[in-house]
């Protein structure tokens, strides 16, 4: 994240858009779930295809950030696609994200290719006397899904405090 953000931004103002950024990715439940709650409305703007399958393509406006486009698939009713502009100091960010390969786990339906992309910026610089545009593209990112265990027994010592007995600790320093 430390990229993101100029370097020149003192370090109060620093950690208050790091919170703002942890709150735009907090959603774990998607922005659909309790979108009543949230102070979401949602809008449908039409329908089209995507990736050959046909969608609902709806407008989602909410409370404390810059609306998103989702994307339903119209058989099935699962997400394929999220857009939004999320603001950055410097402008904006156009990010899409797919989903993919859908797979029953324990009688959920979850994607097993997930896709970020950013979509490409048109930069304009302006110097002795003219002006030029200029395309950045960035690649994709693409996260694919091995295996899901769905309320799987996990072993407790995986969430204890690792423990440092004095004699180790001493050790350590003393190297």
């Amino acid at each position: 994240m430390q990229g993101l953000i100029p370097s020149c931004v003192d370090s109060t103002s620093r950690r208050g858009i790091h919170l703002n950024l942890a709150s735009l990715q907090s959603e774990f439940d998607g922005p659909l779930i309790d979108y009543a709650a949230k102070g979401t409305r949602i809008e449908l703007e039409r329908t089209e295809k995507v990736e050959g399958d046909e969608t609902y393509k709806l407008k989602l406006t909410m409370k404390d950030r810059e609306p998103l486009h989702l994307w339903i698939e119209a058989q099935t009713l699962l997400e394929t696609k999220i857009e939004e502009s999320p603001r950055w100091l410097d402008g904006q960010e156009h990010k899409s994200r797919s989903f993919r390969d859908y797979r029953a786990v324990n009688g959920l339906q979850l994607p097993f290719v997930l896709e970020t992309r950013l979509l490409p910026l048109t930069l304009t610089s302006v110097g002795r006397g003219a002006s030029r545009t200029k395309q950045v593209s960035y690649p994709s990112e693409t996260i694919l899904i091995d295996k899901v265990l769905v309320n799987s027994n996990l072993d407790a010592a995986l969430f204890m405090r690792p423990t440092v007995g004095p004699t180790t600790l001493k050790e350590t320093v003393s190297h």
